[in-house]
């Protein structure tokens, strides 16, 4: 029998799927861009519950890698799609891997988490063969990030503080096309302006305020927040956008 799926991981397994879902046609596009079908050894860097290395397995015949620094989720990947990928446990800062052993490398949501963003990069630089890619399906840049009603920004600058508070740079997204071409990467990058309207809200309400609830625990005034989300989507005008951020990097 296999090992019970605890609550929390299924809940950040259900996030990640979110924000797949929310990406899927910028990505869809960039794996026709960099010819995902055509590919032979794929690294899924930070895969975390294996949504996406599980998505490239299903759209080439490459043999596909998925590395995480959280062991918790590779388990869970591994028993949620068994032989899509190899998995793999380490940093990216020590990608345990030998020089030229892939062609394509992605990432997803990836790039705010990285302590030392250089370091990672000479990686991918080095596991990369020569005309490979290093391709961030999806950043995005929190800092800029806009809401109607205007008082709903408390909320997003409380979940920015959060991420800040875990480690994270909110505002990675803007910085991909600098940093992949600093690292010597032939670097393509653009910026996709994520909206949602009122529509939009109705279908994800819930799930967001699930996280804001869980990750913002404890903070004044969230039922008020909430509430006022719950009526701005009412009366439709509630709207959002945030810039989410693309680069396609080629190894010389």
């Amino acid at each position: 029998m296999p090992p019970p799926k605890s609550s929390e991981i299924l809940f950040w397994h259900g996030r990640y799927l979110r924000q797949a879902g929310w990406t899927r046609s910028l990505r869809l596009h960039l794996y026709r861009k960099t010819g995902l079908a055509g590919r032979r050894r794929v690294l899924d860097l930070g895969c975390g519950t294996g949504a996406l290395a599980a998505e490239i397995s299903g759209r080439c015949g490459a043999a596909v890698f998925g590395l995480d620094r959280d062991p918790e989720a590779l388990a869970f990947a591994a028993r949620e799609h068994g032989p899509a990928a190899s998995w793999a446990l380490g940093e990216a800062a020590a990608l345990p891997f030998s020089g030229e052993s892939f062609d394509l490398v992605v990432t997803h949501y990836f790039w705010m988490w990285v302590k030392e963003p250089e370091k990672v990069l000479a990686e991918c630089l080095r596991v990369l063969e020569p005309g490979g890619c290093l391709l961030s399906l999806a950043e995005p840049d929190y800092s800029r990030g806009r809401d109607t009603p205007p008082q709903l920004t408390t909320i997003r600058e409380q979940l920015t503080e959060h991420l800040v508070s875990e480690g994270a740079d909110p505002s990675a997204g803007s910085k991909i096309d600098k940093l992949f071409k600093q690292a010597g990467l032939k670097t393509e990058a653009g910026v996709l302006a994520r909206g949602w309207g009122p529509e939009e809200h109705r279908r994800e309400f819930r799930h967001e305020w699930a996280y804001v609830e869980k990750v913002l625990k404890g903070r004044k005034d969230l039922k008020g927040s909430k509430e006022l989300e719950r009526k701005a989507i009412g009366r439709g005008v509630r709207r959002s956008a945030m810039p989410v951020h693309w680069a396609v990097g080629r190894k010389p």
